[in-house]
């Protein structure tokens, strides 16, 4: 029983610290067709600002303000690269990801900085799981620290889905699906694609940064094997949210990453706790990966073959 209830903790927590990287993932993927590689350099960025200013004294809400701005300056790097230099949408994230591991050695001085002893966003609640452990035997769930997550994670999600359902969602959606539609209309399509890879590496730099101060620590490469971690997070939330019948995609696609963070997290933790060895979880999150894959194309495969369409 401790087991699972260990599990589950894990599970929830990290899913929830790795909701909005999955979101970031979801609209870049999903909605403007752009496979963002430097939402991986954005993540350690987020993490390394976060660290920095907490290191230096400054308050939790003004170093992850700077975390976010830091995000929005890699993403509209990304976008510039692509829509001003015509570079391919693989090559210019591969570009600024290259940049943004210097950048990050640069910003910590190293290759890693701790935050230990610091205050950070969830020492209040830690506390407050300390002492429900104390009175109440309480060791395993962080109930407070998850709560609060949970809070950060459905503020996200709603302003993620009044942003995606406004005008200006729409068109960034036209955008991303059919450029010659809102060229012709006369929305301006480039600006449209960069301020949605500025949001996008916003969320990943938040939860970068949300990691780091869970942790304790930001390191250069606490980013790696983030961007395949959000797919499979979505792929494995697209399959459990997929079990009811949507009537609109925008919500389909935030439970989908909500969901999947959360279920794909609790896995990982359930496998470690089996016995999985740490340096195996890349392989087998990749292998989830190309199942869902897999088990998509067959699916649309026997669509195509049963009705034609």
């Amino acid at each position: 029983m401790n087991d699972l209830m260990a599990i589950l903790n894990s599970g929830l927590t990290m899913g929830m610290i790795f909701i909005p990287c999955t979101l970031a993932m979801m609209i870049a993927l999903r909605l403007v067709d752009f496979p963002d590689l430097s939402i991986e350099g954005s993540f350690p960025l987020g993490a390394a600002l976060t660290a920095v200013f907490i290191k230096s004294g400054y308050p939790v809400g003004l170093a992850l303000t700077c975390a976010l701005m830091g995000g929005i300056a890699s993403g509209i790097m990304t976008g510039v690269i692509h829509e001003k230099l015509k570079v391919s949408k693989l090559l210019s994230g591969i570009i600024v990801l290259t940049m943004l591991y210097s950048i990050n050695l640069r910003i910590m001085g190293g290759s890693n900085l701790s935050l230990l002893g610091e205050d950070t966003l969830f020492s209040l609640w830690e506390k407050i799981d300390y002492n429900l452990s104390e009175k109440f035997g309480w060791s395993i769930m962080s109930l407070g620290k998850n709560s609060f997550l949970l809070f950060i994670s459905l503020v996200t999600a709603f302003i993620s889905f009044f942003i995606l359902k406004s005008r200006v969602g729409l068109r960034l959606q036209a955008a991303g699906s059919n450029r010659v539609f809102t060229d012709r209309m006369g929305f301006r399509s480039q600006l449209y694609i960069i301020v949605t890879l500025a949001g996008t590496n916003l969320l990943s730099s938040f939860s970068g940064g949300l990691l780091a101060m869970h942790q304790g620590f930001a390191d250069v490469a606490i980013g790696q094997g983030v961007l395949i971690i959000s797919l499979a997070s979505l792929a494995v939330g697209e399959k459990t949210a997929g079990l009811i019948n949507w009537k609109s995609r925008i919500p389909f696609l935030i439970i989908s990453a909500f969901l999947g963070s959360i279920i794909y997290q609790t896995l990982i933790a359930g496998a470690i706790r089996a016995g999985l060895a740490a340096s195996d979880l890349k392989i087998a999150t990749a292998i989830l990966v190309l199942l869902a894959v897999a088990f998509h194309f067959y699916r649309k495969r026997d669509t195509l073959e049963q009705h034609g369409y």
